[in-house]
């Protein structure tokens, strides 16, 4: 059964905005509403797919003027690249309509760079750095 309630602003944010393969973003989702409410039912995630899920944090907070409740997911993102994260829904009965409605957040950008900064050195140490020198050896015995 959806719940009745009067949808103030419900939004999604990230931080930060750049990173890289296998560094943490934080995924927050926050809506408020006009209702005295402990937690929120009915929220459906954005497709995750190329994160780690790492745990997430829920809190609803009321006060005499409604209620503001946040989901804070921490991700590991596993592909590089240019990636936009779809909108977090909410499925509710409108209190202005009184009619079954989905809400919808905004969608978030983010740019996830290759190999994680602890993977980059060692690359360079054993790979990079030894073929380099085989190459200049090549050359001088040439």
């Amino acid at each position: 059964m959806l719940t009745r309630l009067h949808v103030r602003s419900f939004v999604m944010t990230a931080e930060p905005q750049s990173l890289r393969v296998g560094d943490t973003l934080r995924l927050h989702i926050s809506i408020r509403v006009d209702e005295n409410v402990i937690e929120m039912t009915n929220i459906t995630l954005p497709d995750l797919s190329g994160f780690d899920s790492l745990g997430d944090e829920r809190q609803c907070v009321t006060s005499g003027h409604g209620a503001r409740c946040t989901e804070t997911l921490s991700l590991s993102p596993t592909i590089a690249g240019d990636r936009t994260i779809g909108p977090a829904t909410l499925d509710a009965i409108d209190g202005r309509t009184n009619k079954a409605s989905r809400f919808a957040t905004n969608t978030v950008r983010i740019h996830v760079t290759g190999v994680p900064a602890s993977l980059a050195r060692p690359l360079f140490d054993y790979l990079i750095k030894p073929l380099a020198i085989l190459v200049l050896v090549g050359i001088v015995a040439y």
